[in-house]
């Protein structure tokens, strides 16, 4: 039967077929050659624009790192300048080099850049990119180095003083060509001359904006701003924990939703929570607040806001520590201003310090919900607080009804509960609890007491 149906095969038709397939698979191998071509060629574009390598451009004076971190470190050659290192290369470049962790004229948003500058000399370090450009998250972190010029968490829309300058244009936040999502700067170190801003340069827009200034760092700033050196900032925050400022301000040349600064150890000279101000348009429009814990800032003031002229004292609010401001701040709103005193509480050989308004007096009622908060959070150490005393020997009660209006220290006695007997009276050492948990616990209850005492407190200010 088989061998009936072979030889009764209509050879004609099989001819055809076979033309038939070998014509398709050329077709075939003509579409696998243009998409291996597409793929190439998809390869060879890709890298170039989604990676580019970090690249030093002579003709205007910059280096920038396209989105790779580097890290900036003096030259080994003898000569001035810096050797910017990377994975994979290194360049070593003049002293009148700037830096931008992003990218020049770019479509690209770049995730992230990092930018750690350990020694060498440079003139400006920018977390973002050069006009054109975009980046989700940057940072800078200053270790050591010198700095001619500024040190800025956002990008350069202009580029001032540059071969490569462009004009300001009179545009939005929104239609703004260099932008940064999230600025990070951190002042660890280094010989600054000049400024540090949170974000850009230019009409540049930062959404938000963050500088610390750690306690190591003992030298100079002439300007720190929380947002960019002009252009658009929404939100900014400050940490300024050491060295000597000169002008302290959340605004220059530009606008800004909100600002919050925290002085906990520097020494300002001039503190503005709003801007310095001059003859242009400037400043925060909804709220800034600025909060001095320990450190010295000899004149403080709300600043400026929209308007040449215009007191920002409608949202401006500080909150300081009694003896960190030299000259005291009269030109704030009365309702917004905060004087603290330091509360020390302390558990045998530890203690914490946080702050509370003068004045704070709490019920019985308010005292016994922080108690209460405390000893559910002392449960899994088997532990439980009986009181507050004046004396480390525990025996004379702290008395919360009085006003608190001075630096005072508060002792905790603290009692080990015995699951078979009754309770033994031990003040532990720290290893035998969280007494740093059950401080933030009273600290965080504190501010509740406040917010119900708020009237009280108003009256005492005054």
């Amino acid at each position: 039967m088989t061998k009936y149906l072979v030889k009764n095969i209509n050879y004609d038709i099989i001819i055809l077929k076979i033309g038939n397939l070998s014509e398709e698979r050329k077709e075939e191998e003509k579409m696998k050659k243009k998409l291996l071509f597409l793929v190439a060629a998809f390869a060879l574009f890709v890298p170039s624009v989604l990676a580019a390598e970090p690249n030093y451009d002579a003709s205007v004076k910059a280096f920038f790192a396209n989105g790779t971190p580097v890290t900036v470190e003096a030259r080994t050659d003898g000569q001035d300048g810096a050797l910017i290192k990377w994975d994979g290369g290194e360049k070593a470049v003049p002293a009148d080099t700037s830096v931008f962790g992003g990218s020049h004229e770019s479509d690209e948003k770049l995730a992230t850049t990092s930018v750690t500058v350990n020694g060498g000399t440079l003139n400006n370090v920018f977390g973002g990119g050069l006009h054109k450009s975009s980046v989700g998250t940057s940072t800078v972190i200053i270790n050591g180095g010198k700095f001619k010029g500024f040190i800025q968490g956002g990008g350069a829309a202009s580029y001032s003083g540059s071969t490569c300058h462009k004009p300001w244009y009179e545009g939005t936040k929104e239609n703004a060509t260099t932008v940064v999502d999230n600025a990070n700067v951190i002042i660890n170190g280094g010989e600054i001359e000049k400024d540090v801003f949170g974000g850009g340069e230019g009409i540049s827009y930062t959404k938000k904006a963050s500088v610390t200034v750690a306690k190591s760092f003992t030298g100079n700033i002439r300007y720190l701003t929380l947002g960019g050196s002009n252009g658009y900032t929404d939100d900014a925050t400050a940490l300024l924990l050491g060295g000597k400022i000169k002008v302290l301000q959340s605004v220059n040349r530009g606008f800004m939703e909100t600002a919050e600064i925290t002085v906990n150890g520097a020494e300002i000279e001039n503190a503005y929570a709003s801007a310095e101000g001059d003859n242009q348009k400037l400043g925060v429009n909804k709220k800034a607040v600025i909060n001095i814990i320990s450190g010295k800032v000899k004149n403080v003031a709300p600043g400026q806001k929209g308007t040449p002229n215009e007191n920002a004292a409608d949202i401006s609010e500080i909150s300081y520590v009694e003896g960190t401001v030299v000259n005291e701040p009269t030109n704030f709103n009365e309702e917004k201003v905060t004087v603290n005193i330091n509360l020390t509480l302390k558990s045998g050989e530890f203690a914490d310090t946080i702050q509370i308004p003068k004045g704070t007096t709490f019920t019985d009622d308010e005292l016994q919900k922080i108690i209460d908060e405390i000893n559910n959070e002392l449960k899994e150490d088997k532990m439980k607080l009986e009181g507050f005393f004046k004396d480390k020997e525990l025996k004379n009660k702290f008395d919360f009804s009085e006003e608190i209006n001075a630096d005072t220290t508060i002792y905790l006695k603290l009692v080990e509960i015995k699951a078979e007997t009754s309770n033994k009276e031990k003040n532990p050492q720290t290893s035998d609890m969280n007494l740093a948990l059950i401080l933030t616990t009273l600290g965080l209850a504190s501010v509740g007491a406040v917010l119900v005492s708020r009237k009280k407190l108003a009256k005492v200010n005054r």
